[in-house]
């Protein structure tokens, strides 16, 4: 029994896992690092990716952030926010806030002639918190090790 109840474990995390999307280890590493910082939780099956010849952008969500608050990491509340990162040409730009809940919910990320560009939704006053219906754009570029806003 112990053996069939090791075996429906081992094959439901193993299928979760497989959901995710194929990332660098630098990558991992440093969504890993940064999530740990602010003490929160995420869930990998839901980051957007890009990846193109030694290009690589990922957008991940960190759930009820603790920041400096002590208490178990991802339990301080049900807000949450949307961060980049990436790796250009072996150069790592660290994580930057492009969405929040109440914000902007991020669905796609793609990259063009030194341009990422985040599409999905934001909120009207309206909008109930589940449900933002305005369809929006967000623009960075990469500079100095950080993601610099393209204000539209």
């Amino acid at each position: 029994m112990k053996y069939f109840i090791f075996i429906v474990v081992f094959s439901i995390s193993t299928f979760a896992y497989s959901e995710c999307p194929d990332v660098s280890g630098k990558t991992e590493f440093i969504i890993s690092e940064h999530v740990k910082k602010i003490k929160g939780g995420e869930n990998c099956k839901y980051r957007k990716t890009f990846q193109d010849n030694g290009i690589e952008f990922v957008v991940y969500t960190v759930n009820g952030p603790c920041f400096k608050v002590e208490a178990a990491h991802g339990s301080c509340g049900n807000k949450y926010f949307s961060y980049l990162t990436g790796i250009v040409g072996g150069s790592i730009y660290y994580p930057t806030a492009v969405g929040a809940k109440g914000d902007f919910h991020i669905h796609s990320i793609t990259y063009n002639n030194g341009t990422i560009t985040l599409e999905g939704l934001s909120y009207s006053k309206k909008d109930p918190m589940c449900c933002p219906g305005i369809s929006s754009t967000r623009k960075y570029q990469t500079g100095n090790s950080k993601f610099v806003k393209i204000q539209p």
